[in-house]
């Protein structure tokens, strides 16, 4: 996925196409997430029905509760999962929103909200701390309208949800301060003394790839970074950290230097995500569950993409002084947002 992606999509026009079945695709699990949060069932079950001869493997979890929620996994196997999959693909969705000007604009401006309120209805702090990560990594490289806009969107996307979904901003915030009270944390900070042990005893490359399948589930590892140190030691830790952070410093090296201001937005979306997806694996064993570990080689592919762009703009002679040299590329009519 990855080198298909770096090697085939070379243009702006290319990336606003994969980026249109991207969106298609978060927008259906939104929906699907917001009909199991509104109405307590799993539509996914209908789609089920007509896969003859596939059975379920028990692996996905719909629904979770949460005090008085219902915590929902949308088309995803887990509600952290469907959390940190609406953080990574909202700045990509805040990016197409604002420059591909072939979508009529309330198909366009209606995706980042429903990854906003997929994200939520997760209740989940992976989730919530996914999400202020792609909101301070993004907005510094949104266009001066839209960044201002952002400054107001935050404020009123909380009020809404305050006065929409009664109780869910006391309990997101419950949850995010219980700390050493809340069992599903010191779930995970039991595993450390474990991990270490196995590193300890295979310090380079570990156990094994997949070896790791303990019978008592209390040693099942919820965080990505473990679980790596213990199958993969040392070496697998440091590709793993490279995986996440190479493509992170890349695409931001590239927004730095991009003349074009949707490639810089899109360099600063592609950030975001993979700075998201490197700080939520530390929360579950993120490379178990297949919507993450398919949607990170996408991103991964991108930065590759936005660093050949940019590589190829810094190499072309400059385009005079009548052209800014942070101009939106426009398909059509001009779109203020990207002013």
């Amino acid at each position: 996925i990855t080198l298909v992606t770096t090697e085939t999509v070379r243009t702006l026009d290319a990336v606003r196409s994969l980026s249109r079945w991207a969106m298609a695709g978060a927008a259906f699990c939104s929906v699907v997430a917001i009909i199991q949060f509104a109405f307590k069932i799993n539509p996914m079950q209908w789609v089920a029905s007509i896969m003859i001869g596939f059975e379920d493997n028990g692996s996905g979890t719909a629904f979770q509760s949460r005090e008085a929620f219902m915590r929902v996994a949308g088309t995803t196997m887990h509600p952290i999962e469907l959390g940190v999959v609406c953080s990574m693909l909202l700045p990509l969705s805040v990016w197409w929103a604002l420059f591909d000007t072939s979508v009529r604009p309330w198909m366009r401006y209606s995706v980042p909200v429903l990854l906003f309120v997929g994200n939520v209805i997760t209740v989940s702090r992976t989730g919530l701390i996914g999400l202020a990560i792609a909101a301070l990594i993004l907005i510094p490289y949104l266009p001066s309208l839209a960044r201002r806009w952002a400054f107001v969107a935050v404020p009123l996307g909380i009020a809404a949800l305050f006065l929409l979904v009664p109780g869910m901003v006391s309990t997101l915030f419950s949850s995010a301060t219980a700390g050493s009270s809340d069992s599903s944390i010191t779930y995970r900070t039991d595993d450390y003394p474990l991990a270490w042990q196995l590193f300890f005893e295979r310090p380079w490359l570990g156990l094994g790839p997949g070896t790791w399948m303990p019978e008592d589930k209390k040693n099942v590892f919820d965080n990505q970074y473990l679980l790596t140190v213990a199958t993969m030691g040392g070496v697998g830790l440091l590709a793993l950290l490279t995986y996440f952070l190479a493509p992170f410093f890349a695409s931001l090296t590239a927004a730095h230097h991009a003349r074009n201001l949707e490639v810089r937005t899109l360099a600063g979306a592609i950030g975001a995500a993979m700075l998201v997806a490197a700080v939520s694996a530390g929360t579950f064993d993120a490379m178990s569950f297949q919507t993450f570990a398919l949607i990170c080689p996408l991103f991964v592919g991108l930065s590759g993409v936005v660093w050949l762009m940019v590589k190829q703009e810094m190499s072309a002679p400059p385009t005079g002084p009548e052209t800014p040299p942070l101009r939106a590329t426009q398909l059509g009519k001009e779109d203020p947002w990207t002013r």
